[in-house]
């Protein structure tokens, strides 16, 4: 069977997301009542970025993972910095500010599902985060 695709627009841009099954009907509930809060023409990571951040802000986390999931997919963050990939599109301020605000949006359910999912495939944590003996052990700040 194959994965659905919902589709997301605003004004000329729309964006095609493959997502599971399982996420497609609630997807397009959140993609029909999404409205882009820039009156300006957006470009497609913006418009990807804001639809991450309205479905975080329908508290739907499943669909904002999964969504969040083919952004990583469709501009390769897993390998290249959100910062590199907005440098790369060449986008203004003010559109960076959208994409960073949708992108980071979502780190709160992806952080909730990295540990789990770590866990669940059978990989032991490394000691530094299970051993009862380790305090804190550094902090940074004012980057």
């Amino acid at each position: 069977m194959s994965q659905p695709f919902v589709a997301v627009r605003h004004d000329a841009v729309t964006i095609e997301l493959m997502l599971p099954a399982a996420h497609a009907s609630s997807a397009k509930e959140l993609a029909n009542t999404f409205r882009a809060n820039a009156l300006e023409a957006i470009s497609a990571i913006e418009l990807h970025a804001s639809f991450i951040l309205h479905c975080v802000n329908c508290g739907s986390s499943k669909v904002a993972l999964a969504v969040f999931d083919t952004f990583r997919q469709t501009y390769d963050t897993a390998t290249n910095d959100i910062h590199i990939v907005i440098q790369a599109h060449g986008l203004d301020e003010a559109a960076a500010r959208r994409v960073l605000k949708g992108y980071f949006s979502a780190w709160p359910i992806v952080n909730s599902h990295i540990i789990p999912s770590f866990i669940g495939a059978g990989a032991r944590l490394p000691a530094l985060f299970t051993a009862e003996s380790n305090g804190l052990m550094a902090m940074f700040g004012g980057q």
